[in-house]
């Protein structure tokens, strides 16, 4: 049963849109429509800046790394 539950949880964490979210809270705009049009770290530095692009990319890598850890724990 647990594992069913990390599914979920992993599913849902990675389904935030972490880039979306900094960009708005830091700039008041959407990135989806700025620069290449993706969530990525990289168009975030490219058009917003440096700092909300590396938290970004870092909430990325720290889904991922949940995820993996949850599944083998």
């Amino acid at each position: 049963m647990t594992e069913y539950l990390w599914f979920l949880f992993s599913y849902l964490v990675g389904s935030i849109p972490n880039g979306y979210l900094i960009v708005k809270w830091v700039a008041g705009k959407d990135i989806r429509k700025i620069g290449r049009e993706k969530l990525s770290g990289s168009n975030i530095i490219h058009n917003i800046g440096f700092l909300p692009g590396v938290v970004s990319g870092f909430f990325d890598i720290f889904k991922g790394i949940l995820a993996v850890w949850g599944a083998y724990k």
